[in-house]
C-alpha cells in the first residue's frame, strides 16, 4: 500500500483462521494471528502480514483506537490530515481523547514511521482511559535515550511485561521505529493486562 491509499490494516474484518504468508515461525505470529481474530487488523492483499516492517502514526492510531475502544467523539484536527482519509475518524478520536498529539508545527503526520516510545506513549495513555495504571519503576539499559515524556509510559508498561527489551542487553531501542510484529505484541498483552483487569 502507498502512504496515501487505504493500507489493508484499515479494515475491521478478520478471521483466526487466517495464516500470513510470511508469518510461519515468525516470533509474532501468534500475535498477528490474535489481532486478525479479533478483526483488528488484516493482512496485506497478497496474504502478508509484513511483521519487520514500521508501522505509520495513521495505521497505528487507527488500530489503537479500535484494539482499546477509544470512544470520544473526536472535533480535533489537523492540517496535514484530509477530512475526507480513512484514518481521519480515528485521528480526531484520539486527539480528543488526548491518546495522541500533533508536532510543534500543527501536523499530525499521518505517514511517518513510529518509534517505539512513541507508540508505547499512545498505548499507555489509550489503556489509562478506562484503567488505572500503576507507577511504574522497570528501567531498561538506555534509560538516557528514552525521551523524558515517554518515561513513565515506558516504566510502567515494562513493569506490567507488556513491553519488553531486547534480550540479555535489556535496552529498549526507544528511537527505533516500531515494527508490525512488536506492535501486534504490545496490543495483545495489553488486552489481556486489561481483560484480566476489568474496571
Amino acid at each position: 500500500a502507498t502512504p496515501s491509499s487505504k493500507p489493508a490494516d484499515s479494515g475491521v474484518t478478520g478471521s483466526g483462521s487466517s495464516v500470513f504468508s510470511d508469518m510461519s515461525g515468525h516470533w509474532g505470529q501468534k500475535y498477528a494471528e490474535a489481532l486478525v481474530a479479533k478483526g483488528i487488523v488484516n493482512g496485506y492483499a497478497d496474504g502478508s502480514f509484513r511483521g519487520d516492517s514500521p508501522i505509520t502514526r495513521a495505521e497505528l492510531t487507527k488500530i489503537v483506537v479500535e484494539a482499546l475502544e477509544v470512544s470520544e467523539t473526536g472535533n480535533k484536527s489537523f492540517g496535514d490530515v484530509d477530512a475526507s482519509s480513512w484514518y481521519a475518524d480515528y485521528v480526531s478520536r484520539a486527539a480528543t481523547a488526548g491518546v495522541v498529539n500533533g508536532f510543534e508545527d500543527g501536523s499530525f503526520g499521518p505517514d511517518r514511521n513510529v518509534t517505539r516510545q512513541d507508540a508505547v506513549l499512545m498505548i499507555y495513555r489509550a489503556m489509562k482511559l478506562s484503567h488505572e495504571l500503576p507507577e511504574g519503576f522497570k528501567f531498561f539499559a538506555d534509560e538516557k535515550d528514552i525521551q523524558d515524556y515517554a518515561s513513565e509510559a515506558i516504566r510502567c508498561l515494562g513493569d506490567l511485561g507488556i513491553i519488553t527489551g531486547n534480550g540479555k542487553a535489556n535496552q529498549f531501542l526507544p528511537q527505533n521505529n516500531i515494527t508490525r510484529a512488536e506492535m501486534a505484541a504490545v496490543i495483545c498483552r495489553a488486552l489481556d493486562y486489561m481483560e484480566s483487569h476489568m474496571q
